[in-house]
């Protein structure tokens, strides 16, 4: 079985005076029904390339959540990893606007009664896996900052917009195995299909 990891969200409890890092039990259950084993990746790694090359994952996935400088270093690190030795990496939400600015792309403020727990429509500007081009779909929405489409960083490619304000709801890399997505699969009860043979498809 493939090896994946995912990175965290990281949250401080006052009450215990500690930061954890924090994911989804949702992550593990939805990989485990795609036949992989999720590897849950900690943000205090002293040095993450020697980590990661000791693991020998088969890809990752940059989650949802928060920003913090050790979370940032770690998926810089990730994608530095994934590029040289050609692994696959797929953003979700943080992860997507992470992969953005590590290419050189800025992130904006958008409207949060567009997008802050909220479902709306995006339109696929191209094919990918069980997502047909040129078409609606509805999907979750949990950030009031994204990407607007002109701003895409260079070499990352637009796949879908949503339609309201224009944003970027997924794109890919032009070279590498690198997706994004703006929208929460490990949200969706039950999983959804087309994102399941996404995911599939680019972690395999």
């Amino acid at each position: 079985m493939k090896k994946i990891g995912l990175s965290q969200r990281t949250d401080f409890i006052e009450s215990y005076g500690e930061t954890r890092d924090c994911l989804d039990q949702k992550w593990a259950e939805l990989l485990q029904s795609l036949g992989y084993i999720a590897v849950i990746l900690p943000n205090n790694i002293v040095e993450p390339q020697s980590y990661l090359k000791a693991l020998d994952l088969d890809g990752f996935i940059l989650t949802g959540g928060n920003d913090d400088d050790r979370r940032v270093r770690l998926e810089n690190a990730i994608l530095d990893y994934a590029i040289e030795r050609h692994n696959p990496v797929l953003g979700v939400c943080h992860g997507a606007q992470q992969i953005q600015r590590y290419f050189g792309g800025m992130i904006s403020g958008l409207n949060s009664d567009l997008h802050v727990a909220k479902r709306h429509d995006i339109r696929t500007l191209a094919r990918f896996s069980a997502y047909q081009a040129e078409q609606l779909y509805e999907v979750n929405s949990y950030h009031d900052y994204g990407i607007e489409r002109g701003q895409l960083a260079t070499g990352l490619k637009p796949l879908a917009i949503m339609v309201d304000d224009q944003s970027v709801e997924a794109f890919c890399h032009d070279e590498h195995n690198i997706w994004a997505i703006m929208w929460h699969p490990e949200r969706e009860i039950p999983f959804r299909a087309e994102d399941k043979a996404l995911i599939k498809t680019i972690l395999n």
